[in-house]
């Protein structure tokens, strides 16, 4: 059984994170490849049991391991077009997400379109749009008219994803059919709030997941999930002020988040983590860090050998002496979590309709 995300899982969100940052996730495994003259690094992910799912990208890293600026990414494994992609990643401090254009190509590298991002959703697109017909917001279609509101939003604000799962092999046509069934599965249960919309999404899946007809997407999901999680999670303040501690710009790692992360210590206050508890928190960790020995902070790979490292710590901290800040660390990361999850955050505005004044417009008038 996949593991299920929800806010009130305590400390498992916090592992799962490392472990996927370490490379050792179940589901997806990755490999680094560094290019010594030019610095540019190559990253390929694949689903551990499928082994045509497959995702090679290739850019440069900041210096916390998050990609900056344009990145080539191309799925081996077919060759449906489009055949190749360059995406624009933010460079944003505590950002690590799709903004700027993204660039589409066939297999001789003439561009076919563009779509820009603006912080992760779409601003505007210069692909053709389908014709979505205004009576699928309203659940009113019928037949190749019967549209659901998840798929629109995807289509609409997060086409990239509908793009790749179409190249692995399951069509926009699917997608939709399994929007429609996953919907009625989650207003069945009538959450009523983020956290329990959250598990009534992943209820939603197990069910539909135990169907032989939605095997293939059951895989394409969770290496999605799994591939886009690292990167939105890689902004996780915690692992930031490590790195800043090891590189010097703190005396602790609890200096660097009071300099530096203002925001985060006041939200883990609210959550119910003082000033006092995160410090001991902090102190414990780096402490146990230090004990690993020291790191080569020249090292192209030094945020990995971190994450490595912060995996291993986090398995072996008292998790019940500092009960209140594995729960607050949980809900943060579900958070990171939910950014980095677009078949589950198109559904959560479909699902509270939550759907921009600009995607009415495109879907009611069109251009």
């Amino acid at each position: 059984m996949r593991m299920k995300i929800t806010k009130n899982r305590v400390s498992i969100v916090v592992l799962f994170l490392f472990a996927c940052l370490s490379l050792a996730s179940t589901t997806t495994k990755s490999y680094y490849e560094i290019d010594k003259e030019t610095g540019e690094m190559k990253v390929t992910s694949e689903h551990n049991k499928n082994e045509l799912i497959k995702e090679q990208k290739k850019g440069h890293f900041d210096d916390t391991g998050r990609w900056s600026g344009g990145v080539e990414n191309t799925q081996p494994t077919t060759d449906k077009e489009p055949t190749y992609i360059v995406e624009t990643w933010d460079e944003g401090i505590l950002s690590s997400r799709r903004h700027g254009p993204t660039y589409y190509y066939d297999k001789n590298k003439k561009l076919l379109y563009v779509e820009n991002y603006n912080e992760g959703r779409l601003s505007w697109s210069s692909k053709p749009k389908n014709a979505f017909p205004a009576t699928a917001l309203s659940g009113r279609g019928e037949g190749a008219d019967a549209f659901t509101r998840t798929f629109l939003m995807l289509e609409n604000t997060r086409p990239w994803y509908v793009t790749k799962v179409e190249k692995f092999g399951f069509t926009r046509s699917e997608l939709n059919t399994f929007t429609a069934e996953l919907e009625p599965l989650i207003a069945a249960q009538h959450p009523r709030t983020e956290n329990e919309f959250i598990g009534a999404f992943y209820d939603a899946l197990e069910d539909l997941f135990l169907r032989s007809e939605y095997a293939l997407f059951n895989d394409i999901f969770f290496f999605f999930r799994d591939v886009e999680f690292i990167e939105s999670a890689k902004a996780f303040e915690i692992r930031l002020a490590e790195m800043a501690r090891y590189r010097g710009q703190g005396a602790s790692t609890y200096a660097v988040l009071t300099a530096s992360y203002a925001a985060f210590v006041q939200k883990m206050a609210q959550m119910g983590v003082d000033s006092a508890a995160l410090q001991r928190f902090t102190d414990d960790l780096d402490a146990r860090m230090i004990a690993k020995g020291p790191l080569d902070i020249t090292d192209p790979l030094f945020f990995h050998t971190v994450d490595t490292r912060m995996e291993e710590v986090f398995k072996e901290m008292d998790q019940s002496e500092h009960q209140a800040m594995f729960t607050a660390l949980n809900a943060i990361l579900i958070d990171y979590f939910c950014q980095g999850e677009p078949l589950l955050q198109a559904a959560k505005d479909a699902y509270f309709k939550n759907v921009p004044t600009a995607v009415y417009m495109l879907l009611l008038f069109g251009d």
